[in-house]
């Protein structure tokens, strides 16, 4: 008994550092378009993304140079790849998840950094979580069909999609409100077709029932999750000792 709970110990600390070791996930390799630098592949990878961001902490750049500048750093490093807990991960979480499965839906902005994935909802979730650091108030911004981000700094608001790479510098009741055209434009600029652009243009314009959340949007399941990455390195550690004193 004591040698399989040293065994196991061992066997979860490994699984632990496997996890940590692990790099960025692949990019994805669209159907029937032309791929997009940014959104289906990377412009640069999330470990050059994150050096940058920590000079970008240290700087004392204004507040609205700060915000684009992570705007671009997050969405040309992470992908349009939902990211969910694996084994490497946090097992701890992954284990709990085959009973409640909404708990692989990660909301740890440092581990999607690191993976470099995430679809809407977490590449918005990833780029307010690092604003917010850098003392720059915000929401995410829940659409019937998209997810967005609404920033404000010492220059006003800005919207920013950071899953898809583009960047307004209003309010988003403001942008609703314009001229749809344009921001159809600003997703064909990025390289996205026409079709998906007006599907786009036409989800910002046409929203009824969104919503603002603040980070993280939810906050008991967040709180899980960052009490779970201490948890899965305490009990190996736990079960090692018992093991070697039992």
């Amino acid at each position: 008994m004591a040698l399989a709970c040293v065994l196991v110990g061992f066997l979860l600390i490994g699984v632990n550092l496997t996890g940590k070791l692990r790099g960025a996930v692949p990019g994805t390799s669209p159907r029937g378009r032309k791929p997009v630098d940014g959104y289906d592949y990377r412009q640069f990878p999330p470990a050059v993304a994150l050096a940058r961001y920590r000079d970008l902490e240290r700087s004392g750049r204004p507040e609205l140079e700060k915000i684009e500048a992570l705007f671009h750093l997050v969405s040309g490093s992470v992908v349009h790849r939902k990211y969910r807990l694996n084994l490497f991960d946090n097992w701890l979480m992954r284990i709990a998840g085959f009973v409640r499965p909404e708990l692989l839906n990660t909301q740890n902005a440092r581990l999607l950094w690191t993976r470099g994935a995430g679809k809407c909802d977490q590449a918005s979730l990833l780029l307010l979580a690092k604003a917010e650091e850098l003392g720059i108030r915000g929401r995410i911004l829940g659409l019937e069909g998209h997810v967005l981000v609404e920033t404000e700094c010492d220059r006003g608001k800005q919207v920013i999609d950071a899953d898809m790479g583009c960047i307004w510098n209003c309010a988003y009741e403001e942008l609703r409100s314009g001229d749809r055209a344009e921001v159809c434009a600003a997703y064909i600029n990025r390289g996205f077709t026409l079709e998906q652009a007006e599907h786009n243009a036409r989800i910002i314009a046409e929203t009824q029932n969104w919503h603002r959340f603040r980070f993280p949007p939810a906050e008991r399941r967040y709180r899980l999750e960052i009490l779970s990455d201490w948890l899965v390195w305490l009990l190996p550690c736990a079960l090692i000792l018992y093991g070697i004193f039992q």
